[in-house]
């Protein structure tokens, strides 16, 4: 699994509990993408 930051946790778990799914995989692709962009700076 991908690591979240501390501050996503409570954030990541609320959308583990929703019925969407896919959600997740949203949010952890924007945690990547972020991540991405901030390397690049």
């Amino acid at each position: 699994m991908f690591k979240v930051p501390a501050r996503c946790n409570r954030h990541c778990f609320l959308e583990r509990r929703s019925p969407y799914g896919s959600s997740v995989f949203l949010h952890v692709r924007s945690h990547s993408l972020t991540r991405l962009t901030t390397s690049e700076k």
